[in-house]
């Protein structure tokens, strides 16, 4: 039995311990914080909207505005939508305001935790802060006129530039803007499931009596624009600079200026964000196309994404290429549009050329598809077929043919179907009634080159292997036709031969003399048949050979060469005309 006081003490210790553990592991960046200040419906009835919200206004200026110097920043994260040419949905805290000058006319608002927001009002920090020009800002989407004072909330839509800067050579900033909206939000109860029972709604038009720092008005847009913009319904209309931009009077922030009022940031800010910056992240890509390059005497295969978003589909970068290899290629094969996602620790926006391949790859488009070898010649046969012809790259025909081969075999259908993916010698004989050994030499008689090699095996294109078919197609169906002859013909000898017989038994029941009469005939015939006369018709006329005793022996001779495939076995015989001559088994007709 533990005694009280022992047990008070290791419970003691064991909390030390956790809230220890706790406090190495929890870690808060005040100027990371991106959430918005908000006032409730109650409260906004009970001491007014324009007092409540002031109120929020001031907390929020106290509480939300960042509080350290950090290092200039180029605003990298913007660079996805200067590549892209995307508009970027933001969300910030007015912090500051420069007033247009002698040398600026231009004046600028200061916007801390400064996010991109997504249409289901996510957000995530792009930047500890940026400036807006009120020179960009194009048109008041929600309202003809917009007072802005430091501490609201205030949400737009830009254009990314690009331009030079002290110290860094290329920075990304906001260009041309449409404005939502500039205010305080309100917690509005609703009947929504409990987990939803309150939206946040923006009020923007609430007096915010002399604590202002601009006004704007679309009074300042040309009119041209305005009715090209409600004609079209296209905010691209205020993109170029000629379309004119908003209306703005500024006066001086009654709060202490930025540059007054920040600190210098903590080492362990700087240490907090190298580490994050290292730990692996989730994006999506978006498959755009595939090319191949020749690597000496072999090739290798990339995939290009137009466009990578992060788990709330903030674009990370614009173009985008990896190694077509590895894990990615278990996908199956891939079309345009695919949705990729993948998980990565590469800085993807400072990462320039070809990037090592994709990791814990998931496909997240629905369709049909086709294994993908894993051998890069067969993949770059994949990418000829499926995206065109590629420059310098040696052999396209032979890697498509290979790729089709592979693809033939491993999804387990027919190679000898109608399509070019090459064929071994093996593969034509099986078409035939012929050995390989023939098939090789009628090709090699007729200088035939395999379309490529794969070990010690040859494969020929389909329109060689279907003139190979052809041609022993024809001289099958010949042989057939004389094979055919030869056994009719050895049928009438046998009856010819069963006749006679039957004709010399009956003779024998005769007189002697008779008998001996027929006999001595049947002699004299036998002796004047030692040399047997086979008459021959072909389809190049008449002849005569005595090349064979007897008729069966000439049926037997010639069987034996179609048998074997001697289809150019001469015979030696005599024309019409008595002269010598040699004629070929395959164009006799009869024989008798």
């Amino acid at each position: 039995m533990i005694k009280n006081k022992k047990l008070k003490s290791m419970i003691h210790r064991f909390r030390s311990k956790s809230n220890e553990s706790k406090t190495k592991t929890i870690f808060y960046n005040h100027d990371a914080d991106t959430s918005q200040m908000s006032a409730t419906y109650e409260d906004l009835k009970k001491y007014g909207v324009n007092h409540e919200l002031n109120r929020i206004r001031r907390i929020s200026i106290q509480q939300k505005l960042n509080k350290y110097q950090h290092p200039s920043s180029n605003h990298r994260l913007l660079k996805g939508y200067r590549d892209t040419g995307e508009w970027l949905n933001w969300i910030g805290i007015v912090a500051d305001i420069s007033m247009p000058t002698t040398s600026s006319l231009d004046g600028k608002i200061l916007i801390d935790k400064f996010c991109y927001e997504n249409s289901l009002h996510q957000v995530k920090l792009l930047d500890y802060h940026v400036w807006l020009k009120t020179n960009e800002i194009r048109y008041l989407l929600n309202a003809d006129k917009q007072t802005i004072g430091v501490g609201d909330t205030i949400r737009g839509i830009s254009k990314v530039t690009k331009y030079s800067s002290k110290g860094l050579s290329n920075k990304y900033g906001l260009g041309a803007t449409l404005l939502k909206g500039a205010g305080i939000y309100v917690s509005i109860p609703t009947k929504r499931t409990l987990a939803q029972s309150t939206a946040n709604q923006l009020v923007t038009d609430y007096d915010r009596q002399d604590d202002w720092v601009v006004k704007l008005s679309n009074a300042g847009v040309p009119k041209q624009t305005l009715r090209d913009y409600h004609r079209e319904k296209d905010i691209n209309v205020f993109i170029a600079k000629n379309r004119g931009h908003v209306s703005a009077r500024f006066q001086p922030s009654r709060y202490s200026h930025y540059f007054e009022r920040l600190e210098a940031v903590p080492p362990k800010i700087l240490q907090h964000e190298k580490e994050q910056h290292s730990l692996p992240k989730q994006y999506y890509g978006i498959v755009d196309n595939f090319k191949v390059y020749q690597k000496k005497d072999s090739c290798h295969s990339v995939i290009h994404f137009s466009y990578i978003v992060d788990d709330i589909k903030r674009i990370i970068t614009g173009s985008k290429w990896f190694e077509y290899d590895g894990e990615i290629l278990k996908l199956g094969s891939l079309r345009p549009k695919d949705v990729i996602g993948f998980k990565d620790n590469r800085d993807l926006i400072k990462s320039s050329g070809t990037l090592e391949p994709l990791t814990n790859v998931e496909l997240l488009t629905q369709h049909q598809n086709d294994p993908m070898p894993d051998n890069q010649s067969l993949v770059a046969g994949w990418v000829i077929k499926n995206f065109g012809k590629q420059k310098n790259v040696l052999n396209q025909n032979d890697l498509v043919n290979k790729y089709e081969r592979w693809l033939k075999t491993e999804t387990g259908e027919d190679i000898r179907t109608p399509f070019n993916i090459g064929f071994s010698i093996d593969e034509i004989a099986e078409k035939t009634t012929v050995t390989a050994h023939q098939i090789q030499k009628f090709l090699d008689q007729h200088s035939v080159q395999p379309i490529f090699s794969e070990g010690n095996k040859d494969y020929y294109a389909k329109q060689d292997m279907d003139l190979t078919v052809k041609h022993f197609k024809q001289v099958h169906n010949k042989a057939k036709a004389v094979l055919q002859v030869v056994r009719k013909t050895k049928a009438n000898y046998l009856v010819d031969k069963n006749k006679k017989q039957e004709e010399v038994k009956k003779m024998t029941n005769k007189d002697n003399s008779v008998i001996n009469t027929d006999t001595s005939k049947a002699k004299t015939t036998k002796a004047s048949n030692n040399d047997h006369v086979i008459r021959i018709i072909t389809s190049r006329g008449r002849f005569t050979t005595l090349q064979f005793k007897t008729l069966q022996e000439a049926y037997i001779v010639l069987q034996q060469a179609l048998q074997s495939g001697y289809l150019n076995y001469f015979i030696k015989a005599k024309d019409e005309a008595g002269s010598d001559c040699l004629i070929s088994v395959k164009n006799i007709i009869s024989m008798s």
